[in-house]
């Protein structure tokens, strides 16, 4: 499942997608979406991890599930929630940061996903928005996460978070990645590909 949908009480709902990194910050973990059988008549075309919270799993159980099972990848470790965004009244999409182990198995959900790989960010900020005619490009909510995420992840310094917060899960990752990140991110904005945060 690629989107937040209500179920058929109304109830609220909950869905989850996964950021992963590659070891040097360069590239993300990336799925594409088939545009013919896609569940949610949904247009393929290039993702991140995503699926829906079932009423018998947590956040986190649904998160590696759905990575293990579209890229194939297994989660190493969930590092923490970026941003949690509200769709609507009755949804709400979770966004984590985690990280993959470097090989991966066979992708279990071939009825949805085509293909899982680690693209160069600056491949993905340059792909066309996935739409019927595109398959092959972007879904723009994604590329917005992701924009988001880069200037958040590069913006905030580890001794700034407090002990003991949501928030102190990103201290480790920070210290070992920030740097690589950073590098990134401006490379990125030379090249025009990111906005800076302050503009």
């Amino acid at each position: 499942m690629s989107r937040v949908t209500c179920d058929k009480t109304g109830r609220k709902t909950v869905a989850v997608s996964a950021l992963a990194f590659d070891s040097k910050c360069e590239s993300i973990l990336m799925v594409r979406k088939r545009p013919d059988k896609n569940p949610e008549g949904q247009c393929g075309g290039w993702g991140i991890p995503t699926g829906g919270v079932e009423a018998t799993e947590t956040a986190v159980r649904t998160l590696v599930r759905e990575t293990e099972s579209e890229s194939g990848y297994p989660v190493q470790r969930v590092v923490g929630l970026l941003a949690e965004e509200p769709k609507g009244l009755l949804h709400t999409l979770l966004f984590y940061l985690i990280e993959v182990e470097d090989f991966p198995q066979a992708i279990k959900e071939r009825d949805e996903i085509i293909e899982a790989r680690f693209i160069p960010l600056s491949e993905v900020l340059r792909m066309p928005y996935a739409d019927r005619k595109t398959p092959q490009g972007v879904y723009l909510s994604v590329v917005n996460r992701i924009q988001d995420a880069l200037g958040t992840l590069a913006s905030v310094e580890p001794e700034e978070l407090e002990d003991g917060s949501e928030d102190a899960a990103f201290k480790p990752w920070l210290r070992e990645n920030q740097e690589l990140l950073r590098a990134v991110v401006g490379e990125l904005t030379r090249k025009g590909l990111l906005v800076p945060a302050s503009a």
